[in-house]
């Protein structure tokens, strides 16, 4: 996603197109690593020296909010985020603190489907998330 990309990502979910806003949403599209805000703190004062901490949190609060990004929590219960919000899996590795996303159409077909057939009572769904826990083999580095 390009900086056009981003910018009309931020203005259709009606929030201002901010250089910081810019920054904080670029170093996450262009990222796969899922980072922490630490990691897009460093990376957006790479660009932005005189950035504050709050003013990078509160954006990624914001982001969060719209829809434009999300969180992702690992096992160590550390928050992470990630830019692509259609429905994927993560495949976690805790002894490498890797996230990789994993696309699959038919699964989430499946308990999408499996979701409509059979109500929870009491419970509407209204997100689905899958994380995978494992380690990564040799094969998929």
């Amino acid at each position: 996603m390009d900086n056009i990309e981003v910018r009309k990502r931020l203005k259709s979910s009606g929030l201002r197109v901010t250089p910081q806003r810019i920054a904080v949403l670029s170093t996450l599209v262009e990222s796969n690593a899922h980072p922490d805000a630490d990691q897009i703190v460093k990376s957006v004062r790479q660009q932005y020296s005189n950035i504050a901490i709050g003013t990078i949190y509160h954006i990624l609060d914001n982001l969060v909010q719209k829809g434009i990004i999300k969180k992702v929590q690992t096992e160590q219960n550390v928050v992470r985020y990630d830019a692509i919000v259609e429905p994927h899996i993560h495949l976690y590795s805790g002894e490498e603190n890797r996230i990789e996303d994993y696309f699959d159409e038919e699964l989430f077909d499946l308990i999408q489907d499996y979701l409509q057939k059979k109500e929870i009572k009491g419970f509407e769904v209204n997100d689905i998330r899958i994380k995978f826990l494992g380690e990564f083999t040799k094969e998929r580095k």
